[in-house]
C-alpha cells in the first residue's frame, strides 16, 4: 500500500510582484531534481508550491490543486511546475 509523501508545501510571497510566477516557477523548476511532482496555486502576490515524491500521490496532489484553482479561478490559477506523469 503507498501511502502519500509530501515532501514539502511551500507559501511564496511578493509583496510588490517584479516577476511573473510562471518565470520564478521555471528558476525553481531546475532545483527540483530531487521530486517527481511540483505543482502550484497562485494568485497576484501569494503561491503555494507542493512536490510529492512519488506519481501517485503527485496525481492526487495535482488533481486536489487543480479542483482548488478551477473553483477559485480567477483569482487563483493552477501551474504544473514539474510532473512526471501525463
Amino acid at each position: 500500500m503507498s501511502k502519500a509523501r509530501l515532501k514539502l508545501l511551500l507559501g511564496l510571497s511578493q509583496h510588490r510582484p517584479r516577476r511573473q510566477w510562471a518565470d520564478l516557477f521555471a528558476d525553481l523548476a531546475s532545483n527540483l531534481s530531487y521530486v517527481e511532482t511540483a505543482v502550484a496555486i497562485h494568485q497576484s502576490d501569494l503561491a503555494v508550491v507542493a512536490t510529492v515524491n512519488n506519481v501517485p500521490s503527485g496525481q492526487n496532489i495535482a488533481n486536489a490543486m487543480k479542483a482548488y484553482a478551477d473553483a477559485h479561478h480567477p483569482v487563483v490559477c493552477f501551474t504544473p511546475i514539474k510532473m512526471l506523469f501525463d
